[in-house]
């Protein structure tokens, strides 16, 4: 066998092995959005009509190639006004929501680089500003709720993690989308907090 065959069938050897690894994460992303749909459907149906989660602020562009991984993407909340709850997904591999009522929201905060944002917005005033081309080191939404007879649970949304592979620059558009839905999050639970 020549050198130049072996190494023909060496580069085939790689490719294969490639192409079956691929075909084996497209798998598994398409049972994780299948998942994911049955999700938001068993919310749907459970009357919790609007959500806020990560997915919904990319560009149109960038939803095109989070498709694959749109399990990833749809950590973040449902509401539904008609029986005062909010349900919870608090990370990209756990598929059991949390139910809060309203009434036992007691806190929102935003927590960026392990850094707790005290006033202001992530990415304006209060986070990290958003021209920094800095990489970050994680984005979550932390929600207290509970009263004097049940006591405290706190609940990490965890929007971006970078510990599954992605990396993004404070710059990055698709990191200032992550930023967006964790403000619109804390607005959304800030007006609960307020009419409650």
């Amino acid at each position: 066998m020549s050198i130049l065959t072996a190494v023909f069938l060496l580069v085939l050897q790689i490719v294969g092995i490639q192409g079956c690894m691929l075909l084996k994460e497209i798998s598994e992303s398409s049972k994780y959005n299948h998942l994911h749909i049955d999700f938001d459907n068993s919310l749907k149906e459970r009357g919790f009509e609007k959500r806020i989660v990560v997915y919904d602020f990319f560009s149109e562009s960038r939803k095109k190639d989070a498709r694959l991984n749109m399990h990833w993407w749809t950590v973040g909340i449902w509401l539904n006004y008609q029986e005062q709850q909010i349900a919870l997904r608090t990370e990209r591999l756990n598929w059991d929501e949390i139910v809060i009522p309203f009434d036992k929201i007691q806190k929102v905060t935003i927590t960026e680089d392990g850094q707790t944002v005290t006033t202001g917005r992530v990415g304006y005033f209060g986070g990290v500003r958003a021209s920094s081309n800095e990489i970050s080191k994680g984005l979550d939404v932390r929600i207290v709720s509970g009263d004097m007879s049940t006591g405290t649970n706190a609940y990490i949304l965890k929007l971006y993690d970078p510990k599954y592979g992605a990396t993004l620059q404070k710059s990055d558009p698709n990191y200032k989308s992550i930023q967006e839905c964790a403000n619109s999050i804390v607005d959304a639970i800030e007006l609960i907090m307020k009419n409650n």
